[in-house]
């Protein structure tokens, strides 16, 4: 996505929108993985179970799999990872925020 001038993505701008109309842009759908990188996909699974990884977790993960990776497929499974990550945090924390609503409606 690209960067405005105030400093804002255009991303950051898109949901926004989501979020004020409830309605999902074209723009934020996420594309299928392309087949080439499948499995890079099969790497983050087997190890979402983890807290987090170190790069080192990563690499030597590949080589026990028998699919070294290069620097730059270790850092596309540690940003998923922490993408995967904040977007479960938030889901769990709107999750909380939605039972606290309902459970303190102060009846009388």
């Amino acid at each position: 996505m690209n960067w405005e001038e105030d400093g804002v993505s255009q991303k950051s701008r898109l949901e926004q929108v989501w979020s004020q109309t409830g309605k999902k842009p074209k723009e934020l759908e996420l594309e299928r993985l392309p087949f080439e990188l499948s499995y890079l996909r099969e790497v983050f699974w087997d190890l979402w179970s983890s807290e987090g990884w170190s790069w080192s977790e990563v690499y030597y993960h590949g080589l026990v799999r028998g699919m070294p990776l290069d620097e730059a497929e270790i850092m596309i499974v540690r940003r998923a990872f922490g993408v995967c990550s904040r977007f479960v945090k938030q889901k769990m924390s709107n999750k909380s925020k939605g039972k606290n609503k309902s459970t303190s409606g102060g009846g009388k």
